[in-house]
């Protein structure tokens, strides 16, 4: 943030340090919206809700109405508050009326050996891993949390077509220090895009990671800061939900 403007320090990081902190932390020793400008989204780091084999249903609906039919009779793997499990399992106690029995570890990978190991029965992780873990008939898929439904999972529906309004993912940017010529940021901008948009670059360092490159990634600068406005205020809304608070 402190550094010069002239294009040669950028600053290469997620939405969980511009938009989640933004809007939980009070005391930031940055403000992501007035000392950075968005230069190019990179990646975007979807997430599945997995269940265990052993789990009666198999699909999210049907795990919905067996949680309405016998509340809590399904554990949950979490892993602190702001993570696509936790704000799942809080959006649909509080607006579906179907409440998981949450277990909380220290950590993702965690969360996910228990599911493998037997001892929580739904789970989320990110989706290179976990397709890994269905493909190999160790979890059945039930959900993503993607905007639409992915080329390489067309039969897994959608948080959003379930009505499971959690649109919670991780994604990438690259950011320059406010004050940074417009002509140099759209020059990081068209050569960044060039290079996500090659298909061996993009196999090599972006869908191997579990990344996808839907939009906006290598879209404007401006389309990319319009992105993070919209993220923001969608944040905003899932942190009441989830009933986050502000540190």
């Amino acid at each position: 943030a402190k550094a010069a403007p002239d294009g040669y320090t950028l600053c290469s990081t997620s939405n969980g340090v511009t938009v989640v902190n933004a809007v939980l932390r009070t005391k930031l020793p940055y403000d992501p919206f007035k000392d950075f400008v968005p230069v190019i989204q990179t990646g975007t780091l979807y997430s599945m809700i997995m269940a265990t084999p052993s789990v009666p249903a198999n699909s999210m609906q049907e795990v919905l109405a067996l949680l309405r039919a016998k509340p809590e009779s399904l554990t949950l793997g979490t892993y602190g508050s702001i993570n696509l499990a936790s704000m799942v399992g809080k959006f649909t106690k509080a607006r579906m009326s179907a409440a998981f029995y949450p277990v909380p570890y220290k950590s993702a990978s965690q969360a996910l050996q228990a599911a493998l190991g037997g001892q929580v029965q739904i789970v989320g992780y990110a989706l290179g891993q976990a397709a890994t873990a269905v493909k190999a008939g160790k979890m059945k898929p039930l959900a993503i949390n993607s905007e639409k439904r992915l080329a390489d999972w067309p039969s897994v529906p959608t948080l959003k077509e379930l009505g499971i309004d959690v649109n919670f993912r991780s994604w990438f940017g690259f950011f320059a220090p406010a004050g940074t010529p417009k002509e140099i940021v759209s020059r990081i901008n068209a050569e960044s895009a060039h290079l996500i948009s090659d298909p061996a670059f993009k196999a090599k360092f972006l869908t191997s990671q579990g990344l996808e490159t839907d939009f906006p990634t290598g879209a404007s600068p401006e389309e990319f800061a319009k992105f993070m406005m919209e993220e923001r205020e969608d944040f905003m809304r899932l942190a009441r939900v989830a009933e986050l608070q502000s540190q």
